[in-house]
Parts: structure tokens; sequence; C-alpha cells
């Protein structure tokens, strides 16, 4: 498993490790448990001063739509930004 507690100086690492462990060994999980580790991680990672939050939810949401489930929550900006994901993505 990743090694995910915020280390300042390691942030380009330890994303470079979540996105290679997202393309393969994630891909075994079933979307809900991935969309979830991808969620805590990256909170844990913690790349950004302002806006951690936001980006790993929505992460966790792209995650579920993949598969066709629901997003999880209903912040009227982060649904604004969803189905722009949505339409862009999936609606060719």
């Amino acid at each position: 498993m990743l090694k995910w507690m915020r280390t300042p100086f390691k942030i380009q690492e330890q994303m470079n490790a979540l996105i290679s462990w997202n393309g393969r060994k994630a891909q075994a999980l079933h979307p809900i448990v991935r969309g979830a580790l991808l969620h805590a991680i990256f909170i844990g990672i913690h790349p950004f001063i302002d806006g951690n939050g936001r980006t790993s939810r929505l992460l966790l949401n792209l995650e579920l739509m993949k598969f066709g489930y629901p997003h999880y929550f209903s912040n009227r900006k982060s649904i604004g930004v969803l189905r722009c994901i949505r339409q862009s993505t999936y609606d060719r």
C-alpha cells in the first residue's frame, strides 16, 4: 500500500506514486473502494495550499461516475463541475 502521510518535500514523489497506483494496482479494487482510497490518499498528501478537499471529492466522484454510480455530495458548484466532466468525457 502507498505511504501517504504528509511530507511537503515529497509531494511530487507522492503524487507520482498515487497516479501510478491508481493506474495499475487500484484497478483491481471495487470502484467505491478505489474512489474512497483515492480520496483519502490525496487528502493525506495534501498537495495544495487550498482546495484539497474539493479536489479529492471531485476525484472520488469521477471514479464513481466512470462506473455509473451517482455522485455523493450536493454542493452546487461541484455538481456543475461534475456535469462538465461528464459531458466532456462520457457524452462523446
